[in-house]
């Protein structure tokens, strides 16, 4: 058990790695509340930047997500693959030059049943997603069981992002 704590424990530094050297620090958007109501501007969320797959802009202003992240606001990003909406609220962003990233806190996998309901899956597994303006969206699962890698395992993407932030 102790080797398979520690081999988590390395696999997920090593995940993380990119995204937190030689930046980090923000307050927890989960401090910020929200729904998935007030995903796009409005509630005390505004939209400030749009980057395609490819990590380019496609609107709003760079300067105004960096300058909320060097202000410690919340930060939240949303993604859109084959129709699916999903948002995240970002529980440590970084900051390295101009680019932004951020990590969502840790969550049991889930999945969509037959009527589109998200349910727990029978073979649940911890997941962090990671972020990126660069168009890089990273995630990292183990089992809950500490013993069995599941899907997804490590994996890595790119994604268009649609970067908020709370007031």
């Amino acid at each position: 058990m102790k080797t398979v704590t520690t081999r988590v424990l390395l696999l997920l530094a090593l995940a993380l790695l990119p995204l937190v050297s030689g930046c980090c620090t923000s307050k927890s958007a989960r401090q910020a509340g929200g729904s998935s109501d007030r995903a796009m501007s409005g509630g005390g969320w505004h939209v400030v930047y749009v980057n395609d797959a490819g990590g380019k802009r496609t609107s709003g202003d760079l300067g105004t997500l960096v300058a909320a992240v060097k202000a410690g606001r919340p930060i939240r990003v949303m993604t859109e693959a084959k129709g699916d909406v999903a948002r995240y609220d970002l529980e440590m962003v970084c900051l390295r030059g101009s680019v932004v990233s951020g990590t969502t806190p840790t969550q049991v996998s889930l999945m969509r049943d037959n009527d589109g309901s998200l349910v727990f899956k029978e073979k649940s597994y911890h997941v962090i997603n990671g972020f990126s303006t660069s168009g890089v969206y990273t995630q990292f699962s183990w089992s809950l069981a500490g013993t069995n890698w599941q899907y997804p395992g490590p994996w890595t993407g790119s994604s268009a992002m649609t970067w908020m932030v709370g007031e």
